[in-house]
């Protein structure tokens, strides 16, 4: 009848991943707003995490380790250590808004902390991470990258499960949909 607007041009333009970020972008029990800015924010946002996981495969390869070795990396260095624990409190604050069924809340904290890891995180330790400052500091600058990689592509998981699952297809052949939430 002419009278429903569908929403598959929008799915299109943007990918129903950016489509979904601006529905859990809506508070609930809040009235929502049509906003083609939010989407094209969260087209940004998966197009970010796809860089950002490449990047952090890149340094993986370039440090020598197996994904694996990463795993059994003492981390002592204290601008890894203190990351870790902002990333934990983030897991937090995610876990906490996500049981109390604020996925907007969830979304907010943890893109936020996800631009900034993007943003000086990765800058204060790209040149470490390509061996500036000797192996072990590599693996302990790649171990963490590893962590945070793996810990954001969960808390997006049911926010953007497509490019998430992708990312995760890179290093796993099982799915993140089956993976555990992170723990504090």
């Amino acid at each position: 009848k002419g009278n429903v607007v569908t929403p598959m041009a929008l799915l299109e333009q943007y990918g129903s991943d950016a489509v979904r970020y601006w529905a859990c972008n809506g508070r609930p029990g809040v009235d929502t707003a049509f906003d083609e800015g939010v989407m094209k924010n969260g087209r940004r946002l998966v197009t970010k995490m796809l860089n950002a996981s490449k990047f952090v495969l890149t340094i993986l390869n370039e440090i020598g380790a197996d994904e694996k070795e990463f795993d059994n990396v003492k981390i002592t260095n204290q601008v890894d250590q203190s990351y870790l624990f902002a990333l934990n409190d983030i897991v937090s604050k995610a876990t906490k808004a996500f049981e109390g069924l604020d996925y907007a809340r969830s979304l907010e904290v943890t893109e936020a902390s996800f631009w900034d890891f993007c943003d000086n995180y990765v800058e204060i330790v790209k040149s470490r991470a390509y061996g500036s400052q000797g192996k072990d500091m590599a693996l302990q600058a790649g171990a963490t990258l590893k962590i945070a990689r793996n810990t954001y592509t969960k808390l997006f998981a049911p926010i953007a499960p497509f490019t998430c699952e992708e990312i995760y297809s890179w290093i796993s052949n099982e799915s993140i949909h089956i993976q555990t939430w992170p723990n504090e």
